[in-house]
């Protein structure tokens, strides 16, 4: 792991920018279908959050 991530802060980080970039990507997706307020208000389809 550190071979990695030097720090446990750095390895915190690239979590959550992992995650975070899933929702952006997912958000793009819901504001460029054809019915985006629709597909904003049924998102998130998991609200647990993604599998790794």
């Amino acid at each position: 792991m550190y071979y990695y991530f030097p720090t446990m802060d750095e390895l915190f980080v690239a979590v959550l920018r992992r995650g975070a970039e899933a929702n952006l990507e997912r958000q793009r997706k819901a504001l460029t279908s054809e019915t985006p307020m629709r597909a904003l208000w049924e998102w998130p389809p998991n609200p647990v959050g993604p599998r790794c």
